[in-house]
């Protein structure tokens, strides 16, 4: 019954799947130094997992993986402001950018994760 009603507000709109996504790497990323708390990651990479297999169309689950994978980074690698604060007035407007494009940028492998995942779900695996 939760899936089904997951499956009905996500597939409404892709702002849900891409908020949803970013929220669940968001919180797979305090498993790292800062917070170290990794139970909340390996429940929420079974989450996003979950959520992949819900999928409908590989264009979906690229969505979804890469707003997870920029909800990770983004969190994950908020030290990478660090140099920037050094001089505030010269360097400090650089560091959103700078954030923000490892996160987006980083999130494209987890898109491809996401989109080789939906592809290969429906095949047998025979060893």
């Amino acid at each position: 019954m939760f899936n089904a009603q997951l499956v009905a507000i996500l597939s409404q709109r892709k702002l849900w799947q891409w908020l949803f996504g970013a929220l669940i790497g968001a919180a797979a990323a305090l498993g790292q130094a800062p917070v170290d708390f990794w139970p909340v990651t390996v429940l929420a990479m079974g989450v996003l997992l979950g959520l992949l297999r819900l999928t409908r169309i590989a264009k979906q689950a690229l969505g979804i993986a890469w707003s997870a994978g920029a909800g990770y980074f983004a969190i994950a690698l908020m030290w990478i402001v660090e140099p920037f604060l050094v001089d505030i007035p010269r360097h400090g407007w650089m560091a959103p950018f700078a954030l923000l494009g490892i996160s987006v940028g980083f999130g494209f492998f987890w898109a491809m994760v996401g989109w080789a995942t939906f592809k290969v779900r429906r095949q047998a695996i025979v060893f």
